[in-house]
């Protein structure tokens, strides 16, 4: 997870807050990073969508597929089409365990779009979104998902990361570049922390970015204990918040195994229930 605390410019003051990391696979023979093709997990509308930078697509997003949670993008089950839609009829998704058995599963995804006769009038343009794609990061902004940080180019030293922003209103919405970075380390899948600039390299832009912990059980949880993450160190309650809601409590030293609850809203449920019996 990611925190952006400072942003210059005043019309960018709402990209400030948390990113969350969410799946995505990035085209494996990608050229031209302004022109990227992806999938990835979109938290807003809880499905996954196979989407190119720049396309004529509504938000960008080519195909889309309700999924809510799914770790991996399904096979089947894709829209595509503004402003009718048009259901595709064949499997458009395959991972590369179905293809060749010995390989790991959710590492590697196929498209393969073949043209609806039915839908003619948009059919020639997703045709190369067809190839392979590989499992990469990528960070979405918690509160508005508005926002996006996420890698364009896959080789290390010299990779490249966008973060992007969604502008304007209903299908002409598309996803824009505020800034990107080039990271001269081997780091392939941590975000750098510096040398942001604005579009193409001209001038710095000037935020502050932060790599942060996760919380163990859901946010709201961890919202609703805030109060108790100081307080006594010998307080067992303050001891259990502060490992499992590490984010919010400013505890990321704690190491991550030390929270004991599931990784589950069920366990914040039992840990709001350990503190009220602890507090009677």
């Amino acid at each position: 997870m990611y925190d952006i605390k400072g942003v210059a410019d005043p019309n960018l003051e709402d990209m400030m807050g948390k990113f969350q990391l969410q799946p995505m696979y990035m085209e494996e023979t990608a050229k031209d990073p302004q022109n990227v093709k992806f999938i990835h997990y979109d938290p807003v509308s809880a499905g996954w969508a196979i989407s190119k930078l720049n396309s004529s697509c509504t938000d960008d997003i080519c195909f889309f597929a309700y999924a809510n949670g799914q770790p991996v993008p399904p096979g089947k089950g894709y829209v595509f089409g503004e402003p009718n839609k048009h259901v595709y009829y064949k499997q458009l998704v395959f991972d590369d365990k179905e293809l060749y058995p010995s390989r790991d599963a959710g590492y590697h995804m196929s498209v393969s779009y073949t043209p609806d006769p039915n839908s003619l009038d948009v059919s020639e343009k997703l045709g190369e979104l067809s190839g392979r794609y590989i499992l990469q990061p990528r960070y979405v902004h918690v509160k508005t998902g508005k926002y996006a940080i996420m890698p364009v180019s896959l080789a290390s030293p010299g990779k490249m990361w966008f973060l992007l922003g969604l502008k304007g209103v209903g299908p002409a919405r598309r996803w824009s570049i505020l800034a990107q970075a080039k990271d001269p380390s081997m780091n392939r899948y941590v975000i750098p922390s510096s040398g942001w600039t604005a579009p193409g390299g001209a001038g710095s832009m000037d935020f502050k970015l932060f790599q942060t912990c996760n919380d163990h059980v859901s946010m709201d949880i961890c919202n609703s204990l805030e109060d108790k993450c100081r307080g006594d160190k010998n307080d067992k309650n303050v001891g259990w918040v502060q490992a499992c809601c590490r984010d919010t409590c400013n505890s990321c030293v704690l190491p991550k195994d030390r929270c004991k609850l599931p990784n589950t809203a069920q366990g914040g449920q039992m840990l709001l229930q350990i503190i009220s019996n602890h507090t009677k």
